[in-house]
């Protein structure tokens, strides 16, 4: 098994962009139920995760 290092490394990205992230997110209209029910993940993320996520601060 090859010896593997692992490096510290800076993630570098701007404010304002982060801010329109969090706009772009916050202004993103959702389903008010699951679109196929019971889909699972064949039709993409789980319902209850996206609205946990597009209800965070």
């Amino acid at each position: 098994m090859p010896d593997i290092q692992i490096q510290d490394f800076k993630v570098d990205i701007p404010a304002a962009e982060v801010e329109r992230l969090h706009r772009k997110l916050r202004d993103t209209r959702l389903p008010g139920r699951p679109v196929v029910p019971d889909a699972g993940l064949n039709y993409g993320q789980f319902f209850e995760t996206s609205t946990h996520f597009s209800s965070r601060d």
